[in-house]
């Protein structure tokens, strides 16, 4: 089967794990207003379950593809359901394509039948407004943390990892400085991994948050803006009326 039966009792678990997945986070708003027979958490489980057996059997052949999309027709006969269900499998391989470019050919084999869809460029469209607002709120610091515990010398090359810490850096530099500053340290161990081949990615968020490049002072430079920033911002919050706890939340 490849549509999920969910218990009720595993229903809620299942929707509190999707909370912390950045496509749910990105997708949800959009797509919940379209289904018609299939439930919110039922669709993004199953289209998670089905990316992963597209991946692990190395389906992406476009020709193959369509003999993989009519067991997905055959389970679900409404329409927008199917696509919708195509859509949010094609938003996960996506999301995954810089670390496995096998991912990004799965995508390109699929695309084509989410285009069937008449609403498919504004269901993106509506995506693409979410998750921008999410990266201005610094909901989606998690899913930057996500990518750099998967880049490993072991699994990703040098090239294909230094592209990928560029375009961490670059999303991270809208971000608020205590964001950045919790992407930064993890990006400096992943740095050690690939003997400081991305210094030069590192300095520009270090240099964003106003911080010296000496690798030899990193830590400490890092642990002292930090606790300069925390005391400015307990200082406003008090001046503000507000109770003056920080907090910061991430997926």
């Amino acid at each position: 089967m490849i549509i999920q039966q969910l218990s009720p009792a595993s229903m809620r678990t299942t929707r509190l794990e999707l909370y912390k997945d950045p496509v749910f986070l990105i997708a949800h708003e959009a797509v919940r207003p379209l289904l018609h027979k299939i439930d919110l958490v039922t669709l993004f489980v199953s289209a998670q379950n089905f990316a992963v057996y597209l991946l692990r059997n190395g389906i992406s052949d476009s020709e193959l593809m369509l003999y993989e999309l009519e067991d997905v027709r055959s389970e679900l006969k409404e329409d927008t359901d199917h696509y919708l269900f195509l859509t949010i499998v094609f938003i996960k391989l996506c999301s995954i394509a810089k670390l496995k470019a096998q991912a990004a050919q799965t995508a390109r084999s699929i695309v084509g039948y989410c285009n069937e869809y008449e609403g498919f460029c504004d269901l993106l469209k509506a995506m693409d407004n979410k998750e921008h607002k999410l990266r201005r709120e610094n909901r989606l610091t998690g899913l930057l943390k996500e990518e750099l515990l998967a880049i490993t010398p072991d699994n990703v090359g040098l090239e294909q990892a230094a592209k990928v810490v560029e375009t961490i850096v670059d999303n991270c530099m809208g971000l608020t400085a205590e964001s950045i500053q919790s992407i930064l340290v993890p990006l400096m161990s992943t740095n050690d991994l690939y003997a400081h081949a991305f210094d030069t990615d590192i300095d520009r968020l270090k240099q964003k948050l106003g911080l010296k490049t000496s690798p030899q002072t990193d830590q400490v430079y890092i642990n002292q803006f930090v606790a300069e920033k925390k005391v400015e911002n307990e200082i406003g919050n008090v001046e503000t009326g507000a109770v003056g706890v920080q907090h910061y939340h991430s997926n």
